[in-house]
């Protein structure tokens, strides 16, 4: 429980020196972590939440939850545009 509680912490503080106009770099040397993760939890939380401020109020199981969601796989009608775009590239290399 200890470490969910520092995590959580850490994540709040991204986003409060984010907010402060704090680099990502400065960000993840000041709290001894590593950059990309900076980078990652920034990213998610930009393309998710507006405005970006309000995730601060939010509660540590909330914090959670939203950096433990997997990534959705992707949907079956991109599965299969993908193959066929692999196969007339295929074709056309021996047309």
């Amino acid at each position: 429980m200890a470490n969910k509680t520092k995590a959580m912490f850490q994540i709040r503080r991204i986003i409060q020196l984010h907010l402060q106009g704090t680099s990502r770099s400065e960000i993840a040397r000041g709290l001894g972590i590593a950059r990309n993760t900076v980078r990652h939890y920034l990213d998610s939380f930009i393309e998710h939440v507006e405005p970006l401020s309000g995730a601060l109020s939010w509660t540590d199981e909330a914090l959670f939850r939203f950096i433990s969601v997997k990534p959705e796989s992707p949907k079956e009608s991109h599965r299969v545009l993908y193959v066929y775009n692999t196969a007339n590239e295929v074709l056309r290399q021996f047309w």
